[in-house]
């Protein structure tokens, strides 16, 4: 039943007074409201939803029972200009302190501000040095509010849960098979409801704008298990899942991209792969799935897949194909401990030789949706954290070295102000107003800077940051920024002042502003040896991560990624419609490549190394004594001949693949290392037999090992199958791997020209060079690595300062002790040793208690290291021994300066 929708008579007057094209985009999403309603997510504002139409909002009133929608008005999709907003934040803020209580605040600030102006030097330094700290605490904070604080997009993201499944004897999660989700559907008590989804890649084959973009089947309640509705449309029921041209839904980006937002999307046709499917409807802006946000490319088309979800689950011997993501809704109450204990009572009651055979049984693994996502990340955005507090906190004890300095000089001052009667809070109070105002402009600086961080951040690598797209300054980021503000002005301002406000007006006067000088030197020794421990522990962990960084990039990965050019096609089934025709179709691009100038070799394979994650298949080897119930398994790869010479994979014996590997002749199959030291213990492989997939196979080469999944994951038995004798399997996608003479990049024109010549409506998608792939799998240590290594200089730096500014402090303090000293015939070298040792006391109390902590401390790093232990003898010898050379520096120079002060003119000092 569709919706009635009324009119007011301004929502008339308004329709009316826009212009005719206008009213034709204002018409199509009122009959949007006819049809479906106002949608869940739209935007509510005072009891009203405001319904976006063009450049318009319309503004409506629903009344669900009745099914009645009143379009009160139309209105500007802007928002009110800036100088409004001024006007009205000026009224309110004249009102708020105009002879109210926050008046003596007014005062206090005013006065504040007079002070800090009367010092630039000290205020630049402060404010420059606080908006350092606050600027990196609240940048890493941002990513922190992005990727593990922020909510999924999903309706009530803390029930979502993502399914998987794993060997047992092979512990990483792998993909769910059709017939598990069956049995999770059917048996589980836990869920209240569970989905399933494939992920691919399709083609817009238009000539005129092919485009290759993400694309993944799913079965029908995939959008109610996540509780995102489209925007516009609807989602595909299971009746049309069945239907052998579905209706898709499209992404909100490609639906701006390709139709400029066009609600008259709906009920056209796209052509995907050769096959006209109509649209049913337009997901949110943001929505992703689960699997998409480890993914290079997005999902921005869906089409709805019919599994049978009543029937009993089929019977396929070994455990079905494992090749879907599975993602389900939580029960009201239900944990994630309960449904993983509850889905392995399931698989507990499958007999071995149903649903499994007895050497490939699989455990079911379930996760909290953003904890999946997450992962690793985690980990290193929380060590993060803590390595930017510290800097915050050096970044302090600078400020308030700086006023303990200043305090000195202000005694005078406080003490003409307690004597013609200002109390101890009134004192106290002015003290802490001058800090806050520092912080608050260093706070304000520090936004500054952390927006453009932030920008930098992602910038070092895209990839090492899960839900790079949620990271931003937004209100939860700024509110971080004035806490930390406001926080380190009472952490760098409050002992300065209590000491200047503690100092009564007599003693003050009398003292003449030296009689705190030895209480100050002490507390700012102390605060320097803080800085230094602080620092010490950012700089071991920066020097285990770039060890650990350098360890990634010692390892051998299989391969040679120099001068090597990547990209992916698809060949689609309305041109390409068997498997004779796809294989004759890559024969022929790879023909027309190697005749490209500047490309020397060419090739293709089901994917890529370290880009994607590869899956195994059940093997069978002749002459093998295979165990009870030993699962026989493999990786497996489809490649072209090229493909192994492209990649500079070595070969070690036998042959690679060639022109004789065709459809028809000799199966044949090529195994890797690992494989033949597994299963052809003591034998030569060359010249036996096989199975996979069903087809008994001659080995005709060995070749080395390739890391796979992870430059730090274990190097797996992998088979080789040549892409030509594909026997029905259809591998419409190619990662096609093409070695240039020069840098790969700037063959790619050449390249793409190629390709069109051969089909215009096939686009190249997924283009990269191997030193592109190779860097993105380091991308989390290479993140972590940069960061720590800057925070752990920017410490270094800060303390030295510190240290350097505490000595020449003490030094002026003790020009005429000094001086008295010389003129008893203390020689320079003395003087110097004197204070070198006064600092150095410092120094070494900071780095031996920085060194205890560090120890401790860096093994909360042990998941995110590789080659190094997080107590490393070198990191923790090293370590300390350059700060304690670099603090030797720092107060050597002052000292020196200090010395060189001519006895009379020290003994008139003051």
């Amino acid at each position: 039943m569709p919706w009635r929708i009324e009119f007011s008579r301004p929502a008339v007057r308004a329709l009316r007074s826009l212009p005719r094209w206008e009213q034709r985009r204002v018409a199509g999403r009122i009959r949007d409201l006819e049809r479906y309603g106002i949608p869940p997510g739209a935007h509510r504002e005072s009891g009203a939803c405001l319904f976006p139409a063009g450049d318009q909002f319309l503004v409506c009133v629903e009344e669900p029972e009745t099914k009645e929608i009143i379009v009160v008005t139309l209105r500007p999709n802007r928002a009110p200009s800036g100088a409004t907003v001024a006007v009205l934040v000026g009224r309110w803020v004249r009102r708020l302190f105009e002879g109210g209580w926050m008046e003596p605040l007014v005062h206090d600030v005013r006065f504040a501000l007079r002070s800090l102006r009367k010092a630039p030097g000290f205020s630049l330094v402060a404010v420059v040095t606080l908006a350092l700290g606050i600027g990196a605490a609240t940048a890493i904070f941002s990513v922190a509010d992005g990727v593990l604080i922020k909510p999924l997009p999903y309706g009530d993201p803390e029930e979502v849960v993502t399914v998987w499944a794993s060997w047992d004897n092979f512990p990483d999660k792998t993909w769910l098979s059709v017939e598990e989700f069956q049995l999770f559907h059917q048996e589980n008590r836990t869920l209240d409801d569970i989905a399933l989804y494939r992920s691919g890649t399709a083609t817009f084959t238009s000539p005129e704008s092919p485009e290759r973009v993400g694309a993944a089947m799913v079965t029908p309640n995939t959008f109610t298990v996540l509780g995102v509705q489209p925007v516009i449309g609807r989602v595909p029921t299971w009746d049309e899942a069945r239907d052998s041209v579905p209706p898709i839904l499209i992404g909100y980006e490609l639906w701006q991209r390709r139709w400029d937002g066009d609600p008259g999307v709906l009920g056209t046709t796209a052509e995907l792969d050769g096959t006209p499917m109509p649209v049913a409807g337009v997901l949110p802006r943001g929505f992703v799935l689960p699997v998409d946000y480890a993914s290079s490319s997005v999902t921005e088309v869906y089409a709805p897949w019919y599994v049978d979800v009543e029937s009993p689950a089929q019977d396929p011997g070994g455990g079905g194909s494992h090749g879907s993501y599975g993602v389900a809704r939580l029960l009201d109450g239900a944990t994630v401990e309960e449904t993983r204990s509850d889905l392995a009572r399931i698989m507990s009651q499958v007999e071995p030789v149903g649903l499994y055979s007895p050497e490939r049984r699989f455990t079911p693994r379930v996760f909290a949706a953003k904890s999946d996502i997450v992962g690793g990340a985690r980990g290193t955005i929380l060590v993060l954290l803590g390595a930017v507090g510290f800097v915050l906190l050096i970044a302090c004890g600078n400020v308030a070295n700086l006023l303990l300095s200043r305090a000195e000089k202000r005694v005078r001052e406080v003490a003409v102000r307690t004597a013609v009667g200002a109390g101890r809070i009134r004192i106290l109070r002015q003290l802490l107003t001058e800090s806050a105002i520092l912080a608050l402009l260093g706070g304000v600086l520090g936004v500054t800077l952390a927006h453009l961080g932030v920008d930098a951040l992602l910038a070092i690598d895209p990839d090492s940051v899960p839900r790079s797209a949620s990271v931003s300054t937004n209100l939860t980021v700024l509110a971080f920024a004035l806490g930390a503000s406001l926080l380190t002005a009472l952490i760098f301002g409050i002992v300065p002042a209590i000491r200047v406000a503690r100092g009564g007006a007599n003693a003050s006067l009398h003292e003449s502003g030296r009689g705190t000088g030895a209480v100050s030197t002490r507390g700012q020794g102390l605060l320097v040896a803080a800085q230094m421990a602080m620092a010490v522990v950012l700089l071991a962990g920066a020097t285990l991560m770039v060890r650990t960084f350098v360890s990634l990039l010692e390892i051998n990965p299989g391969f040679q990624p120099q001068n090597v050019l990547t990209f992916r096609l698809t060949a689609p089934p309305g041109s390409y419609p068997d498997t004779e025709s796809i294989v004759q179709f890559y024969d022929e691009v790879l023909t027309e490549l190697r005749e490209v100038p500047g490309v020397t070799r060419a090739g293709g394979a089901r994917i890529l190394p370290l880009a994607t994650t590869m899956g195994d298949a059940g093997i069978r080897v002749d002459g093998y004594d295979r165990g009870d119930n030993e699962a026989m398994q493999a990786e497996w790869q489809w490649a072209t001949p090229g493909y192994l010479e492209v990649m500079n994979i070595p070969l070690l014996a036998g042959r690679t693949f060639d022109s004789r590997d065709q459809d028809g002749a000799l199966e044949v199959i090529i195994i890797n290392e690992s494989l033949a030291r597994q299963y052809w213990v003591g034998r030569d492989p060359i010249g036996t037999l096989a199975t996979v997939f069903g087809e008994e196979c001659v080995v005709i080469g060995v070749v080395g090992d390739v890391t796979h999944n992870g430059l730090t994951g274990s190097v797996r038995g992998r088979f080789y199958r040549p892409h030509a004798q594909l026997d029905g399997y259809s591998q419409r996608s190619l990662t096609l791997t093409i070695e240039t003479e020069g840098p790969p990049l700037s063959a790619l024109p050449r390249v793409r020209e190629a390709v069109r010549r051969m089909d215009p409506s096939i686009p190249l998608a997924e283009v990269a060079t191997m030193d592109d792939v190779l860097a993105s799998s380091v991308a989390q240590p290479r993140f972590a690595m940069v960061l720590l290594a800057a925070f752990a200089a920017m410490a270094l730096t800060l303390a030295v300062v510190g240290i350097y500014g505490v000595i020449s402090y003490a030094a002026s303090r003790r020009t005429q002790e000094i001086g008295i000293r010389m003129a008893l015939g203390a020689e320079t070298g003395d003087v110097v040793r004197l204070m070198v040792r006064q600092g150095m006391v410092m120094a070494g109390l900071g780095v031996v208690v920085g060194t205890g902590a560090a120890f401790f401390l860096t093994r909360l790093m042990e998941g995110m290291l590789y080659g190094v232990e997080p107590t490393d003898l070198g990191t923790f010898t090293t370590v300390p021994a350059l700060f304690l050379l670099v603090a030797l520096l720092a107060c050597w120079i002052p000292a020196a300066r200090g010395a060189r002060v001519d006895p009379a003119t020290a003994l008139r000092y003051e």
